[in-house]
């Protein structure tokens, strides 16, 4: 056991004539408060800590600090506490080993934070029992593993930040607290007397208290997986725990940059009661139990997977790991849970666009960029473009000039990093084609005559190479008619694949010099889908069987060739199935189960080694994205922007920052007026940090020619407009200030590396730096919305 000696100061600052600066409380750390609220924070750190940690509270601390209130508030938070400390040991206030927990009474911006290292701080506004215990939290992390971190949740771009509820290193207004009557609420401050929950394994762990040896911690075999019966976690086990199952399972080496996973069941007694809410009640009025699944991050944050009723029946994916996590039973005893390996990773919605059930979907991707293209309910057709970060629209723009059947057939391929394409039959059957090259859509669908095709017939394309591509597609009387088609049109005559009934058309690469087609039988149940030429036996004139799938007539199929491997074939069945060729043979992999129409579409991309990303039209006729990995390193393309505008920023001197040329060189702060070079168009997706009741906005900038503006290394150097895909290096923080209104107002913009601001250098005129750590009139811009 490690005892800690700390004491309650609180500080007291004058002005410049000495008149006292309060806060918007004072002298609340005296009397039955602080008492209850001391109690209460011994308590839940033994609990934590399995015993491991015990509290030897000084007398609190009024302290009247020599600085000024300008003085003071030019000091960092670290600064303030190593004031405080001296002072107050100068003035024998607490002892030498005393640490110092300081209760910022003055005019200052309230926060609360624990400098790496250093010990709390607290503003008086903000003074609850979690709140205390959370920046505690970073103390005890700070000793065990010199890191501290927060407890995220894994969502949209990257993290949500402090969005863990089931955690003390959560955000304060969203945890699953409770009400703790043995500390008296604050007229002032009705969500003064918010405690718990308990600290999450994982970062129990990263405080140095999670034994592996320990007979309640369960080490699972990262060959083998299998299942484990955890009891509740109730904080880390103590070293001379009674007998019974584990209260938690760590698994190493299956998870992104060695994290280790954590899974633990968490109940609504004790310091969890607050996980008692009235939506989370079970029907039978038992206590609620939550199978909670949790992976430890390089930066120190944990980030929460999955959160599941620990009941029977309950499984999830884990997103960013390749397992399955199944609940097998529930008992007195303790919970049975099952891991298993699961290359997909779940499924995400696309929003933004509406189509019918048995609407059809087609993909194109060229490195890790990629659009998708459906034909929605009043039969147009609409596109979306992921930019290796997210998907950009949300609305999905219109592609108009041609009306399709809203079951009508839909294709699209990449030739090059350049042009993308797009086919469609119309409502007489007729193929339409739409190009965009280097960010410019054609101005209007070129017919493509021939082919036989009715107004919903399945369509197939796949590059050959940077000049041609084979197209395809299945025709009322269930044959294929196919062509390769270039720039100018198609190259020559539809033809007829080899005769076969077919109801639904895939198509890749063969070779360099042709395609391969793949189809859904519509009368052999036995053996339902067919390539030619067979990757297997390659004979042109003929189909040959494609693994042993039996379905229905009528399911939809896609194929892709996977980077880094070969083929793989989509097939609408339920669940669906994947065939990966492996060089000798199909294996299957099911993959879902998902809630689809049957008869609803596929699309399947491989931007990534080892890995593709299944696109499906759902049930209610909604896009979802469905990837699939083995790799520990995968990150799906699952993420999409809230909304996106044109804008301008000016920096100190009334200059405009500007891409030069309009995109593809270098950036500055030096264009003297607002044109193309200085427009660009910002992508938002917003993550609120609730800790801090502060909105973080999470952004990308694209220039006129359509490469995306970044920092080089993340930040420290200067800003380029050279990428065609969104990296890290292209993310960045737009944090309004004081006086930002919606659409205009002043901002910083932080680099990714989460130090670095963008720099006008001499305020503007010149380059446009992304080097400084402290955002002054160099840093700050106007931001005004155009569109």
């Amino acid at each position: 056991m490690v005892s800690y000696t700390f004491a309650l100061v609180l500080t007291v600052v004058s002005d410049d004539v000495g008149n006292p600066v309060p806060g918007g409380v004072s002298d609340i750390i005296l009397g039955a408060y602080s008492a209850a609220l001391k109690t209460r924070l011994s308590q839940y750190w033994d609990a934590v800590s399995g015993g491991r940690v015990e509290f030897d509270w000084q007398p609190d601390v009024s302290l009247q600090v020599t600085q000024t209130m300008k003085e003071w508030a030019a000091l960092s938070p670290r600064d303030k506490i190593a004031e405080a400390r001296a002072q107050a040991r100068d003035q024998n206030l607490i002892p030498d080993s005393t640490e110092v927990i300081l209760i910022a009474n003055d005019a200052d911006t309230p926060r609360a934070v624990t400098p790496s290292g250093s010990s709390p701080y607290v503003h008086v506004s903000q003074l609850t029992a979690a709140a205390v215990a959370h920046e505690l939290g970073h103390f005890f992390e700070w000793r065990g593993s010199h890191t501290a971190g927060h407890a995220d949740v894994a969502r949209d771009f990257f993290r949500d930040e402090y969005a863990d509820r089931t955690c003390i290193m959560g955000g304060e207004s969203d945890k699953f607290s409770f009400k703790d009557a043995t500390i008296p609420g604050l007229s002032t401050l009705t969500f003064a007397t918010r405690s718990g929950p308990l600290m999450n394994p994982a970062l129990v762990d990263q405080c140095g208290w999670l034994d592996p040896a320990s007979p309640h911690v369960a080490v699972i075999n990262p060959a083998m997986l299998g299942q484990v019966t955890l009891q509740s976690w109730r904080g880390a086990p103590t070293t001379d725990a009674a007998g019974g199952a584990p209260v938690v399972a760590i698994l190493d080496g299956r998870a992104p940059d060695e994290g280790r996973l954590y899974m633990c069941v968490r109940e609504a007694v004790g310091w969890d009661r607050g996980f008692a809410s009235p939506y989370l009640v079970s029907l039978r009025h038992e206590t609620l139990k939550l199978l909670c699944v949790y992976l430890s991050t390089p930066s120190g944050d944990s980030l929460l997977l999955a959160s599941i009723p620990a009941s029977a029946g309950s499984s999830s994916t884990l997103g960013r790991v390749p397992l399955r996590v199944d609940v097998l039973q529930s008992t007195p005893e303790g919970v049975t849970i099952r891991l298993d390996d699961s290359p997909w990773r779940g499924s995400y919605a696309l929003e933004g666009v509406e189509c019918a059930p048995a609407a059809q979907v087609a993909t194109a991707a060229w490195g890790i960029a990629a659009d998708a293209f459906v034909i929605d309910r009043n039969g147009k057709v609409r596109n979306n473009h992921f930019n290796g970060h997210g998907w950009e629209h949300k609305p999905w723009p219109l592609i108009d000039g041609v009306t399709c059947d809203p079951l009508g057939g839909i294709a699209a391929v990449a030739r090059h990093a350049g042009l993308v394409e797009v086919f469609v039959t119309d409502l007489s059957g007729a193929v339409h084609r739409m190009q965009r090259r280097d960010w410019t859509w054609s101005p209007a669908w070129e017919p493509l005559p021939g082919g036989g095709f009715g107004p919903q017939s399945s369509l197939a394309a796949a590059r050959i190479d940077d000049d041609h591509l084979l197209l395809c597609g299945v025709r009322p009387d269930g044959q294929i008619s196919r062509v390769e088609v270039g720039d100018a049109g198609t190259l020559a005559n539809w033809v007829s694949a080899p005769p076969m009934m077919m109801s639904h058309v895939a198509a890749t690469q063969f070779d360099a010099a042709r395609g391969r087609i793949y189809a859904v039988a519509a009368n052999n149940v036995d053996r339902s889908v067919w390539a030619t030429p067979n990757i297997g036996s390659p004979d042109p004139g003929s189909w040959g069987p494609v693994g042993t799938v039996r379905a229905a007539r009528g399911l939809p199929l896609a194929a892709t060739t996977m980077l880094g491997a070969s083929d793989v074939v989509i097939v609408g069945t339920d669940p669906m199935l994947l065939l990966s060729w492996n060089g000798i043979d199909w294996v299957t992999d099911a993959f879902g189960p998902t809630q689809r129409d049957p008869a609803g579409g596929l699309a399947i991309m491989s931007r990534i080694d080892d890995s593709v990303d299944v696109l499906y039209i759902d049930s209610s006729g909604g896009v979802q994205v469905s990837p699939w990995s083995r790799r520990t390193d995968f990150a799906p393309a699952w993420n999409q922007y809230d909304s996106e505008a044109t804008v301008v920023l000016e920096a100190a001197t009334g200059h405009f920052v500007r891409a030069k040329n309009g995109g593809g060189e270098g950036m500055g702060a030096d264009g003297e007026g607002i044109g193309e070079w200085e427009r660009f168009r910002m992508l938002d997706c917003q993550t609120v940090i609730i800790n801090a009741g502060e909105t973080r906005r999470l952004v990308v900038f694209q220039t006129h020619n359509g490469q995306y503006v970044g920092a080089v290394g993340g930040g420290g150097s200067h800003l380029i407009a050279e990428a065609g895909q969104v990296g890290p290096w292209e993310t960045f923080y737009l944090n309004p200030l004081p006086g930002f209104l919606p659409g205009v107002g002043p901002v910083t913009i932080g680099c990714i590396d989460e130090s670095h601001f963008w720099s006008a250098v001499g305020g503007g005129g010149a380059a446009l730096a992304a080097d400084k750590t402290d955002p002054k009139d160099w840093e700050r811009f106007e931001l005004l919305v155009l569109a």
